[in-house]
């Protein structure tokens, strides 16, 4: 058996070891970029706090090959790609009746 933090932990070092994989932290997705021609997703818009000074935020637009949403039920996905003109894909809930807990 293993804790979530564990797992967590392990999927990142991973993650790093692949050089094609980037991790960017303290920033905020506020929204979804298209491509060109308006047929994918392209990117992402982030916010950052500068740490020492709160006040000062910086928008960015980050191009990506693959975006994923791993928000979960907080997930802006739906709103962000209807401002784009693209239709939300449909949601399907699944009750698979199991729990979830961890402790160290």
């Amino acid at each position: 058996m293993f804790s979530r933090d564990l797992l967590d932990r392990q999927i990142r070092r991973r993650l790093t070891e692949n050089t094609k994989v980037h991790f960017l932290e303290g920033g905020t997705v506020t929204g979804l970029l298209a491509n060109t021609q308006g047929t994918a997703i392209a990117g992402v818009s982030v916010r950052f706090r500068d740490r020492q000074n709160p006040g000062n935020i910086n928008e960015e637009n980050l191009n990506a090959d693959l975006v994923v949403d791993a928000s979960g039920k907080v997930s802006q996905t739906p709103k962000w790609l209807k401002k784009l003109g693209y239709e939300p894909p449909p949601e399907t809930v699944i009750n698979a009746f199991v729990g979830y807990a961890t402790r160290i």
